[in-house]
């Protein structure tokens, strides 16, 4: 394989079209021996990364946390047939951010599709789009001999020889929500499946039909219903969020058709398709949407082995397209689709043939994938780092000792501050105490953080919560008379006893110890009263032997008073066979990990199930009875930011002094309604009342979605410029009476979507199944669950 040498910041663009920001001029910059690469003013492309020598035929890419997938199918055949060179293997390469090769690994065949199920903290693949085709899952921090697993297909599809029913194989892969959808590639005709969901047992997965390729769709510009005659599916990505047209849907790219078939609501009951068909028979074979203004789009050029790193003030919701080169050897581009039209603009060229396609945006949690792998379900963070960030510790941490008894020597810690930002304490016992004369200094400066460690978990403790001054009024002391207590214990005898009876009357089952964690200001007189955090929401780590499922595990709080669990935002990392659990709560408590498994009856075929589930087992939100939710109820105003607060781990105030004249103390909402007002969450109506027992609007439910990011740390606010834009396409957006700005910033946040593509139905009132999947969609968003 022929390689091009140092192309060094050769970037991008013969073309940038009307409305990309408006940005105008081209730059070109040739390498002698490479491709012809241009560069429009504002972007800039570099090489992220190129192929080993010993691989070829670049094709798809993903991302799982922080690190990037790509497979090459160096010349095997579309059946699995040897290359020209003997080759029957297809090489997965995984690098870190930076380009370098962390780990490779040989599929057999030739790799169609790949794409990141990070709630499985894993990769799928495909092999062999024309025929013998399978799966296999990599597992990047599994031991090596267990990450790699070879799955075969089952059910009415395949036949007793493994041959597929419509004669072909399998291409493109997508997750969303869980479920996880194949392209069925070359049909022999298009009555035969075109998209099929594969449900994974043990080392098989069963097939089962989705849609047909002669399918009943809308035409996606005319409106009028069609016929679909698909001979080519091929790629296939969930569409964001926050993209202006079919967000949520799959989409499924028919290569050799020109057309991109948009499926809602794939297996459901109310399924339906819209087609768009692509200009001048431009065959894709990619596609990516920039999901934030601020980002990367990952681009593979399949002749040159390379991967692109293109970076700019890109439009978010801009959806791109790969142009491959074609068989008469016209070059490949990159372009800008216009989702109403079906008309492809040029944005990259100069390349040789691009292929897989990726838009990572600039901020994101660790925990984040590509828009293939998910919708509605946050694989990426877009927000701001305020939530996850505000205490994510450096990676350069210096570490303390303490004495016997948990202290920390003055000097030593002052030392250590002044060469890092983040110092580590490891501890034998169950405290650490911290002279707050050390910290003097430090408290208030941007990112400084005391990682407290000990075998059960660590307490990630960012120094802005600690207001030593106001700590030191209350005590009646100096600063310099303080100490900072912060404890990491085992929970034992009659509260360990408690809490596993809690668990077992109410089906927990509980997968770590109870773990108190605790931070005091303690003067020289013992005093010791809790630090309060405020709004900064605080991580803590417990560690759980082996792997988990996330959609139904949880971080909980357990009160000792009521001997009750509930949810506390949590995100789970394996590694080597072990789980860690990152709690984030803005308060002190017994913290440990459980799992549920609820379910409803009456939920088997409904568009939500997965959503509600998930938020089930994580103790956000609960039946109408044990067996029913009762999904297309309505929702009041008192129910939903109940649901608000219980999302957000908030501590229920037992305060009587209720700001709402139409609320009481004897009401079971006093509570919550209370919370959610101190916390900025609620307004009532200009008469004092607040109408507890309204069902709840649209546009009401966005408001506080939006006001709940906003607690959270997320930046949300849109500018007007941005607003307007984002109301201009729903023709009932007039009838927004006041919170214009919140269902902007919820449609920006991915948070909420329209009613159809042209309404979004501010005034109408909302059930439970779309306010948990907008619950998801916030826990997402604020990085709270993954």
């Amino acid at each position: 394989m022929w390689h091009y040498k140092k192309l060094k910041k050769a970037v991008l663009f013969s073309v940038l079209l009307a409305g990309l920001n408006g940005l105008q001029g081209v730059f070109v910059f040739a390498d002698s021996n490479g491709p012809q690469i241009s560069n429009v003013s504002g972007f800039q492309t570099s090489i992220f990364a190129q192929g080993p020598a010993s691989t070829s035929s670049l094709d798809d890419i993903t991302k799982l946390g922080d690190n990037t997938f790509v497979t090459f199918q160096n010349g095997v055949g579309s059946d699995g047939a040897a290359s020209k060179t003997g080759v029957t293997a297809s090489t997965i390469v995984e690098y870190d951010r930076n380009g370098q090769i962390v780990n490779q690994w040989q599929l057999t065949g030739k790799c169609d599709g790949l794409t990141a199920d990070p709630a499985n903290n894993r990769v799928l693949a495909t092999v062999n789009e024309d025929g013998n085709s399978s799966m296999y899952i990599i597992y990047p921090n599994a031991s090596q001999s267990q990450q790699v697993q070879h799955i075969t297909y089952t059910g009415s599809l395949v036949d007793a020889k493994g041959n597929l029913q419509w004669g072909g194989g399998t291409d493109s892969i997508a997750v969303q929500n869980g479920n996880i959808y194949l392209s069925a590639s070359a049909p022999s005709d298009p009555t035969h499946s075109a998209l099929v969901q594969a449900v994974i047992q043990g080392n098989t997965a069963n097939l089962i039909p989705v849609m047909a390729g002669n399918a009943t769709a809308t035409d996606a510009v005319y409106g009028v219903s069609v016929t679909l005659g698909l001979t080519d599916p091929d790629s296939s990505k969930v569409v964001p969020d926050n993209a202006p047209k079919f967000a949520g849907d799959i989409a499924l790219d028919s290569q050799a058709d020109s057309q991109i078939v948009f499926v809602h609501h794939p297996g459901a009951s109310d399924q339906s398709q819209q087609v768009l068909k692509l200009t001048n028979n431009v065959q894709i074979d990619d596609m990516a949407w920039a999901t934030s203004a601020q980002g990367t789009l990952y681009v593979n050029d399949s002749v040159y082995n390379t991967v692109y790193a293109v970076t700019g003030n890109f439009t978010a919701g801009t959806m791109f397209v790969a142009v491959p080169k074609t068989d008469a050897g016209v070059p490949g581009y990159v372009g800008i689709l216009d989702t109403a039209t079906g008309n492809i603009q040029p944005f990259l060229s100069g390349m040789g043939s691009p292929k897989g396609l990726l838009f990572v945006p600039l901020i994101q949690s660790s925990d984040s994938s590509d828009s293939s792998s998910s919708s509605s379900s946050g694989s990426s963070n877009s927000g701001s780092p305020g939530v996850t960030g505000n205490n994510a510790p450096s990676t350069n941490s210096v570490t303390v000792a303490t004495d016997a008894n948990g202290n920390v020597d003055a000097k030593a810690l002052t030392d250590a501050f002044s060469t890092s930002s983040t110092v580590t304490i490891s501890i034998t016992g169950d405290v650490a105490s911290l002279p707050a004369s050390a910290l003097i200094g430090v408290a208030q400066k941007d990112g400084a953080t005391v990682i407290v460690k000990s075998d059960l978990g660590t307490y990630i403790l960012p120094l802005s919560v600690l207001k030593l001054d106001d700590l030191a009024k209350a005590l009646g002391v100096n600063v310099a008379e303080l100490s900072i207590k912060v404890t990491v214990s085992k929970v034992t005898g009659v509260t360990a006893a408690a809490m596993t009876s809690a668990a077992s009357s109410t089906g927990v089952k509980l997968l770590s110890d109870g773990v108190d964690f605790n931070v005091q200001a303690v003067s020289k007189d013992g005093k010791s009263p809790n630090v309060d955090f405020g709004n900064t929401y605080v991580s803590r780590t417990l560690n759980v032997n082996g792997t988990l499922d996330a959609a139904n595990t949880t971080g909980v709080l357990y009160d000792p008073s009521t001997k009750t669990f509930s949810f506390v935002p949590s995100t789970f990392e394996t590694k080597d066979g072990k789980t860690t659990a990152t709690l984030k709560r803005n308060g002190n408590s017994i913290y440990t990990v459980a799992s549920f498994n609820k379910s409803f009856t009456d939920i088997a075929n409904h568009w939500a199930k997965v959503d509600i589930q998930l938020l089930a087992n994580k103790l956000v939100i609960d039946g109408m009875t044990d067996t029913t939710f009762a999904p297309q109820n309505n929702i009041t105003r008192a129910q939903f930011a109940a649901l608000v607060v219980r999302a957000l781990g908030l501590t229920i105030t037992s305060s009587t002094n209720i700001a709402f004249n139409d609320v009481h103390s004897s009401d079971w909402y006093a509570g919550v309604v209370a919370t959610a007002a101190k916390a900025g969450l609620i307004n009532g109506y200009e008469d004092g009342s607040f109408h507890p027992n309204k069902e709840i609007t649209r546009e009401e439910l966005s408001a506080l979605v939006v006001r709940a990011l906003k607690y959270a740390g997320v930046k949300a606010d849109v500018s007007a410029a941005q607003q307007a834009n984002l109301l201009a396409k729903y023709t009932d957006a007039n009838n927004i009476e006041w919170a214009q700005a919140e269902i902007a910033a919820a449609i920006n946040a991915g948070i909420l979507n329209g009613e159809t593509d042209t309404s979004i139905g501010s005034n109408l009132t909302a059930t439970r199944a779309e306010s948990a999947t907008m619950l998801k969609r916030f826990l997402s968003k604020a990085g709270f669950i993954n």
